[in-house]
């Protein structure tokens, strides 16, 4: 959209208008107010569309992210689809390692493990390249996770110690432990269940002292599949049960799902 000139009080106005729904939707997506963060959202992508690159890719790229939160991934990639042709259309790539990690994290909720392997290798590729470790790790991350959920254990499991080992060069200690819960997933799943479920009790006493409501039932959650792999379904079911209320306080409907299958 091409809008009309404007006189420099206005433009100030509208300048200030934009930054303040970007900065709100930001404020309330990450509260997990995401009917609020829509709202802002939806005002801040309207308003973009005239505005220099970054702003547009912000705003477009936290759409497909409220999208992903809402189980809508289908529209989550078309709006990181949208990124990245105008990150090539103004050459501005800031950025461009974080959306394809975001791509590949999209590509794995719709099944579609080829396509997420080739957009975690791109991430990889351009945060190295930027030397990025907290990306370099999440990329590790999502490379590991396509080797779980193909059934190469060994594979999995060597990728996020090399995602632990990148990271262990920062300070990124939410990563290590969610990547830690990943291992402790594919621990379970070659048998060594006792071994998955005190690691995932460290992690769930990480993350309730960090009080984040939805990486605790996360966590439930991995400790539930765990508990019914090796069995004990009464303890599945309680752990299954728990997440599905921590993710229901936050409005993860997606979340709320996976407990109820």
């Amino acid at each position: 959209l091409i809008w009309p000139k404007m006189a420099p009080d206005q433009e100030t106005r509208r300048e200030n208008e934009f930054h303040r729904h970007l900065d709100e939707g930001f404020k309330a997506y990450h509260r997990g107010t995401y009917a609020l963060a829509s709202y802002h959202i939806d005002r801040a992508v309207e308003m973009s569309r005239d505005r220099n690159s970054s702003d547009v890719i912000d705003a477009l790229r936290l759409k497909g992210e409220m999208h992903v939160k809402n189980g809508d991934y289908v529209a989550a990639l078309s709006c990181f689809n949208d990124c990245l042709v105008f990150m090539r259309r103004t050459e501005n790539f800031r950025g461009e390692d974080v959306l394809f990690e975001l791509i590949g994290n999209t590509q794995v909720q719709l099944g579609r493990l080829g396509g997420a392997k080739s957009a975690y290798q791109e991430s990889l590729k351009r945060a190295r390249k930027r030397n990025d470790v907290p990306e370099i790790g999440a990329a590790l991350r999502g490379l590991g996770t396509i080797a779980a959920k193909q059934g190469d254990t060994s594979l999995a499991k060597a990728l996020y110690r090399e995602a632990m080992s990148a990271l262990s060069k920062g300070n990124e200690p939410a990563m290590v432990c969610d990547i830690k819960a990943r291992l402790a997933l594919v621990l379970s799943d070659e048998g060594e269940h006792e071994r998955a479920l005190d690691t995932l009790q460290d992690c769930l006493d990480y993350w309730t002292h960090e009080k984040h409501v939805r990486w605790i039932a996360t966590t439930e959650y991995q400790i539930g599949t765990v508990y019914w792999s090796k069995g004990d379904r009464t303890s599945g079911r309680v752990h299954l049960e728990s997440a599905r209320q921590g993710y229901a306080s936050v409005n993860d409907a997606p979340g709320v799902k996976s407990c109820d299958g």
